[in-house]
């Protein structure tokens, strides 16, 4: 199955990249400044029904849609990636999010999604601001 050219294929992408940044984003919110990297991959993993990265959660193309992982990296100075991967027909989609925390808690900093988008490290290719 070709997905590049599915409209409702790509419709149906787009709304899981939106749900899923949605629920991080939500969860990250709510953590302390001293939030525990391990917990947050942990907590993810349990409260979206996933797996955390490595725990042996698997995927597989004969049942997509279902398979989701969570990886959770500190980049210090105050900066958290969390990068969701699920199963698609023909492959794994991935959001990777940045958060920073300032005075008002863990806010979004940056976010990539897509086939093949990678674990992003803020600091090793900093972006102008």
């Amino acid at each position: 199955m070709d997905l590049s050219t599915d409209k409702p294929a790509d419709a149906a992408l787009a709304e899981m990249d939106v749900r899923v940044s949605a629920f991080v984003l939500a969860y990250m919110r709510c953590q302390p400044e001293t939030a525990d990297i391990e917990g947050i991959e942990v907590d993810l993993a349990r409260l979206g029904w996933a797996s955390a990265a490595g725990t042996g959660g698997s995927f597989s193309s004969a049942n997509p849609g279902w398979q989701l992982t969570f990886k959770v990296e500190s980049f210090g100075q105050g900066l958290v990636g969390v990068t969701a991967t699920y199963s698609i027909p023909n492959g794994t989609d991935t959001v990777s999010m940045i958060f920073r925390h300032g005075d008002d808690g863990w806010a979004e900093t940056g976010r990539h999604s897509g086939a093949g988008s990678p674990s992003v490290n803020p600091l090793a290719n900093p972006t102008p601001q």
